[in-house]
């Protein structure tokens, strides 16, 4: 008879420690799917053929982004050419939306090939991404 309450007992015992086991292991799971998905913003050049191209003096090249931050995000994009600042935009984005974009760059008159632009995007989360290019002379 005490064996079978020592039966019991265990069994209770055990019964309790696979429910607080299972319990635990939800409560990871829905932690890693909530809270542990890391925001962030896909920024990138869409090359057609090629990433940019050069008419009259003007840098042509598209650009896109896609929102993976959770809710509506602000942004500042800024272009430089070389290590100046060429042109800010800010705008937003609610999350999941996709924007594609056209850049427009007048060549400076004293550029020196090669030449370096460069795409910087902050969004008001903290996150920032940066994407760039080389110009080469195109002259043959």
């Amino acid at each position: 008879m005490i064996e079978n309450e020592c039966d019991g007992d265990v069994y209770r015992l055990l019964k309790v420690a696979v429910i607080v086991a299972t319990m635990l292991g939800v409560l990871t799971v829905a932690f890693f799917l909530i809270f542990a998905d890391e925001p962030y913003t896909a920024l990138y050049l869409i090359p057609d053929p090629s990433p940019y191209t050069i008419d009259n003096g003007n840098i042509f090249f598209t650009y896109g982004l896609t929102n993976y931050e959770r809710g509506n995000t602000v942004y500042t994009l800024d272009f430089y050419v070389g290590t100046v600042l060429y042109h800010t935009e800010t705008f937003s984005m609610r999350s999941g939306d996709n924007f594609e974009g056209q850049g427009i760059i007048a060549l400076p008159i004293d550029a020196s090939l090669p030449l370096k632009v460069r795409l910087d995007l902050k969004a008001d989360s903290g996150s920032t991404e940066s994407v760039h290019f080389w110009v080469w002379d195109q002259t043959g």
